[in-house]
């Protein structure tokens, strides 16, 4: 059984039993807050990570098919990525296996 009352919003009264002689329990179901505490969150890296030197090639080569007015965004941004020997270019494995299939 439900009870809810105006004079306590957001507070309902139940009863998991139809006799007399049980109390109601209060169930409270306004939240304490709007905004829980979160953790700080910090940079998984602390510098730059770099792409594959092959990939950063391919993003130059595809330079004259951007739109006059979109390219010096563009530009700017393919001209500031690093490369890393280090990259692994995981997506030429998975075009490789589409390839073989």
């Amino acid at each position: 059984m439900l009870c809810y009352s105006c004079d306590s919003p957001g507070i309902f009264s139940y009863k998991t039993s139809y006799e007399a002689e049980s109390a109601f329990k209060a169930a409270d179901l306004v939240r304490k807050s709007r905004h829980p505490s979160q953790p700080p969150l910090r940079p998984i890296f602390t510098k730059l990570l770099g792409i594959p030197a092959n990939k950063l090639q391919h993003l130059r080569d595809l330079m004259p098919y951007v739109d006059q007015s979109s390219r010096p965004y563009y530009e700017q941004f393919v001209n500031s990525l690093t490369t890393s020997s280090t990259a692994v270019d995981t997506l030429s494995d998975v075009s490789r296996d589409e390839d073989e299939t």
